[in-house]
């Protein structure tokens, strides 16, 4: 009997081509990531790293001298080496991406599991959150700042919380059907009731936002959950003003003046927090704006590994790797403002308006504003209570002696984990 050949359907074909594809593709992007390392350490595109040098400690299986040059100071190599470890992860990325996708054309406005707690909501007007519950602690939380206020009132200190605005508006929360309330400003309205009530000064900046007339959600990026670097700004010329007429600050005009600034956007650059856990199809892309100084500025950074640089602005608190354009699941141009949330950081400013000394505490949200702030004072000193468990904020301003000290948070900074949350905690002052 003759053997007849069964002819595949065009289903079956284009199922054997993705099938294909979906093999092929990782092992692609792997080998791409790791030539692109080698065709850069060839032609030594990376600062202070040789590719004879790695051959050589290769060659002589010198491990501690490899893993020496693999957390080299040169940030673009650590990076690229890291995105080619992770090469075959690009697959993963996207199938996250298409994943979004269709939640998207299914309508559906909350995406579960994809954040540490709740899951992603879209609003309303398609900008994308996580909400937050009411909280219980804010009595506690309250009092441990009233009694640091007591603390620097006996050494001449004055203190300053700053409440920065959260992604939900109070008056408009654009919340989707059938999504729980967000506390995040009842918090925050509660905090500042009780340390006001306590003597201590604050500044709304969700109120002097509000006053300016713009929506409320154009201040934020619509894939994360933190302000637009045009936002950070307003935010840092609102506080400089305050800093001028209830702290009697002396600030040049040009640097708070938008004019004297060069405002460089990138258009579909980000993708932040929560986009990259709906994907990048669920939601459009953010634009990045890169904001420096158009005058001419001198500043000394130094953290408390002792790595310090001298230089102007964009060369000591920016950092151009961020805006690179690669993977959005892979970069984060948020990043590009101070080079990420430091424990600990002196900036120095040489050329200064004023003798001013400020110390400012901060969340993720200081970054934006932490470049800015350091042109309007001698020196500058800021920290991060989440990122060390051993930081004493007490001794800290006890040997720095600032004029004041600024507390810079947003809502999420006012939650049950910020006691004891990572390796420190955002109200742990250890008096």
């Amino acid at each position: 009997m003759e053997r007849t050949e069964s002819k595949r359907s065009p289903a079956q074909r284009i199922t054997v081509v993705l099938l294909i594809v979906f093999l092929v593709s990782p092992i692609a992007a792997l080998a791409a990531a790791w030539f692109r390392v080698g065709v850069n350490l060839v032609r030594n595109r990376y600062e202070g790293i040789g590719f004879r040098e790695i051959v050589s400690a290769a060659a002589d299986r010198d491990v501690k001298r490899l893993k020496s040059i693999c957390v080299n100071d040169n940030y673009e190599f650590r990076c690229d080496l890291v995105n080619a470890s992770k090469g075959i992860g690009g697959w993963k990325y996207a199938l996250v991406d298409y994943y979004g996708l269709v939640q998207r054309i299914a309508g559906k406005n909350f995406v579960p599991g994809a954040s540490f707690n709740t899951g992603v909501y879209r609003l309303n007007n398609g900008y994308l959150t996580t909400l937050f519950p009411e909280q219980e602690n804010i009595s506690e939380l309250a009092g441990r700042f009233l009694e640091l206020n007591r603390f620097l009132k006996e050494r001449g200190i004055d203190l300053l919380y700053v409440q920065v605005p959260g992604k939900i508006c109070k008056e408009d929360p654009r919340l989707p059907r059938g999504a729980p309330g967000d506390a995040s400003n009842l918090n925050a309205d509660r905090f500042l009731e009780l340390i006001e009530d306590g003597g201590a000064d604050a500044l709304d900046l969700r109120e002097e936002l509000h006053r300016t007339g713009k929506d409320h959600y154009s201040f934020f990026f619509r894939t994360d959950h933190h302000w637009t670097p045009e936002s950070g700004f307003l935010g840092f010329r609102i506080l400089a003003d305050l800093l001028c007429s209830r702290y009697r600050f002396e600030i040049d005009r040009a640097v708070t003046d938008p004019a004297s600034y060069e405002f460089r956007e990138y258009p579909d650059l980000f993708l932040g927090a929560w986009g990259k856990r709906t994907g990048s199809l669920y939601t459009r892309l953010d634009s990045f704006t890169a904001i420096k100084p158009r005058f001419q500025t001198s500043l000394t950074s130094s953290l408390a590994n002792g790595q310090e640089i001298t230089g102007s602005f964009e060369d000591v608190l920016l950092v151009k790797f961020f805006l690179r354009d690669m993977n959005r699941h892979l970069i984060d141009p948020y990043r590009y403002y101070t080079g990420g949330d430091r424990a600990f950081r002196v900036i120095a400013n040489n050329m200064a308006p004023n003798s001013r000394k400020v110390f400012l505490v901060h969340d993720s949200f200081g970054r934006i504003v932490i470049p800015f702030l350091a042109l309007c004072c001698e020196r500058l000193v800021t920290a991060d209570l989440r990122k060390s468990a051993d930081f004493s904020l007490a001794e800290a301003i006890e040997r720095e002696k600032p004029d004041i000290v600024i507390f810079l948070y947003c809502p999420f900074s006012l939650t049950d984990s910020t006691i004891d949350d990572f390796a420190g905690g955002t109200f742990n002052f250890r008096l």
